[in-house]
């Protein structure tokens, strides 16, 4: 009788866990469409404001669009690998010369902070 009502109890607990990690997975599935909206709404953006800079530059000052694809391709290259994105490498860092990921402003080594960067590190 005690295994009976054991087993019944572990079968309860079975599925509470269940339920927690259903609603767990909605949560982050929520959290995930709502961060994917603001990522896609933030590209819209800066699309949109580089197509005005470009037309201001195209038309003021009489550049061509062969002149901005060709300059693209150039920066693209910049990495070393045509692929439409600039990937920059990591910063070794000034006091302990160590490698750093691009994302930390600090040294993961010794602490040091790097100096304030070019914003466009691969230029």
């Amino acid at each position: 009788m005690t295994n009976f009502l054991w087993d019944l109890y572990q079968h309860q607990q079975i599925r509470d866990a269940k339920a927690d990690a259903r609603a767990a997975a909605e949560s982050v599935g929520a959290r995930a469409d709502r961060e994917m909206d603001r990522l896609r709404d933030r590209v819209d953006s800066l699309t949109l404001t580089n197509l005005a800079m470009w037309t201001l530059l195209r038309d003021k000052l009489g550049v061509k669009d062969e002149e901005l694809e060709k300059r693209v391709r150039e920066l693209d290259l910049l990495d070393g690998v045509q692929d439409g994105k600039l990937s920059a490498g990591p910063w070794n860092c000034e006091k302990c010369k160590r490698p750093n990921s691009q994302r930390q402003r600090r040294c993961l080594y010794c602490g040091h902070e790097r100096a304030a960067s070019n914003p466009f590190p691969m230029v």
